[in-house]
């Protein structure tokens, strides 16, 4: 069209803007990761050798700080894409505050603070049914992610001869909060086997993965996530605490629960 302004201001360098951050703190593992990549760099397969930075992790809580180690990623599948991944093998601490800094020639151009759950919450299962069941914890300020792996094998009365493989169904959405500090995860194993995808398939056994992660009072709330269009939530600053730039450093504790779910119940066998 004639006469159109065609600048996209998301490509336009800004000074307020220099680096990305993308990671988490996760406590309990050994070695932390952080992406850090400079929103200037004009490569079109990914980051220099050499990103000119430092990035710096410190323990507000107790005042201790380390230098995060540099190393490059190169992913064959994606032309050779690289990427700068800082890690270090400090202990993440329940309960922590902590902030990571980019800094370059001196002075700091990025920040990200975040805090840590208690690891030791509480957890139960309630109101159990032939095929649901109730996850509730309580003692951390908000959840970050959630889902349910189910092992399924063929059918053979219908007919069916596909592969058995592992159901993975993203049940976050369905997290409400329903109390101070208390949120109740519903969890439906069975209907989702009444989806076209899964005509040809049946629970393999009577135990149920859920995956969950518990996160800090930093991480956003359930509704501003859920009730976003999904142009917003794919947007890098839609939820962004990095001062000086864009992207997500969360604290989490992730926990996996394996569950038997025979005959009504629903007993947590295992958590890892």
């Amino acid at each position: 069209m004639v006469g159109c302004d065609t600048t996209i201001d998301a490509v336009q360098p800004r000074d307020e803007y220099q680096f990305s951050m993308y990671g988490v703190l996760d406590v309990g593992r050994d070695t932390q990761w952080i992406r850090v990549e400079d929103l200037r760099d004009s490569l079109p397969l990914g980051a220099r050798d050499d990103i000119n930075a430092t990035v710096m992790l410190t323990d507000e809580t107790t005042g201790t700080s380390v230098e995060l180690n540099d190393s490059i990623f190169t992913f064959a599948s994606a032309r050779d894409l690289r990427q700068h991944n800082f890690w270090t093998t400090l202990p993440i601490r329940g309960m922590h505050t902590y902030r990571i800094d980019v800094i370059r020639e001196g002075d700091v151009r990025a920040s990200a603070t975040t805090s840590t759950p208690d690891p030791d919450y509480d957890y139960e299962t309630i109101n159990v049914t032939a095929d649901s069941f109730d996850f509730v914890t309580s003692g951390i300020p908000m959840v970050a992610g959630a889902r349910l792996d189910i092992e399924l094998d063929a059918r053979e009365d219908f007919g069916c001869s596909e592969s058995p493989f592992t159901a993975r169904l993203d049940i976050y959405a369905s997290v409400t909060q329903t109390g101070d500090s208390e949120f109740t995860t519903p969890v439906d194993y069975v209907s989702f086997l009444d989806q076209p995808r899964y005509r040809c398939y049946r629970r393999a056994d009577s135990l149920v993965t859920l995956h969950f992660t518990a996160a800090g009072s930093d991480w956003p709330e359930l509704d501003a996530y859920n009730d976003l269009a999904f142009e917003d939530v794919v947007r890098p600053d839609s939820f962004s605490n990095v001062s000086g730039g864009h992207g997500y450093v969360a604290g989490v504790v992730r926990r996996t629960y394996t569950i038997d779910v025979t005959e009504e119940n629903a007993r947590i066998l295992s958590v890892e």
